[in-house]
């Protein structure tokens, strides 16, 4: 049994006492998480206590220099490589989800310039439809010079 003296002396807000017993302070009989003098050595080691949490947890990364995005398929690649980085556990989840919709937004980039592309031709195609029709030519062989 511990000697009550050995125990840190701060009563905790339900009445009871703190049951630390080691680094207690030999002149208050507080410990290392009471004694308010500490304060500085605590907050140093919670800052050493969170850098290394952080090395251990931290994802070594990918390098993704030489990864074309120049097409959808290019994109398959991207995520496929996500994915097994994700697996492997060379990026964290969050890392993941922020390079999937940075993906996901080229994508929708990507398919809105073939749509603007093709929204320009069609709107050629229809003003040179139109000239041919005001021409006076005939209306069958305008429209297929046009489609062609």
């Amino acid at each position: 049994m511990i000697r009550p003296e050995s125990r840190c002396v701060h009563v905790k807000p339900d009445g009871s006492r703190c049951g630390t017993t080691w680094g207690l302070s030999p002149d208050n009989s507080l410990c290392f998480h009471h004694d308010p003098r500490r304060k500085r050595q605590r907050d140093e080691a919670r800052r050493r206590g969170a850098e290394t949490t952080n090395r251990r947890h931290r994802a070594p990364g990918v390098d993704a220099n030489g990864w074309d995005l120049a097409d959808f398929t290019d994109a398959q690649a991207w995520l496929h490589r996500i994915a097994k980085a994700v697996l492997s556990n060379a990026i964290t989840h969050n890392q993941a989800s922020a390079a999937t919709r940075a993906v996901e937004s080229w994508m929708k980039a990507f398919a809105g310039g073939d749509v603007a592309d093709q929204l320009t031709a069609t709107t050629q195609l229809l003003a040179e439809i139109k000239s041919a029709l005001a021409g006076g030519q005939d209306a069958r062989e305008s429209l297929l010079q046009a489609v062609q």
